[in-house]
């Protein structure tokens, strides 16, 4: 659980201007796949959001 906490850690900092210099390779990789998950439910949720209003305008 340490590890993953740092490893967020470091791809919170590189996404917020940091050097990748001191990630390894499947660090790397590893923040891809995060970064891959988490767009999925970003863009699920705003799927969502965008299919409740198409509802209520229906309903109007």
């Amino acid at each position: 659980m340490k590890h993953e906490i740092e490893f967020l850690q470091k791809g919170l900092s590189y996404m917020y201007g940091g050097g990748i210099g001191t990630m390894a390779l499947d660090e790397l990789h590893m923040l891809e796949k995060h970064l891959e998950i988490w767009i999925y439910h970003i863009r699920s949720a705003k799927m969502d959001l965008m299919y409740q209003e198409i509802q209520l305008l229906k309903n109007k």
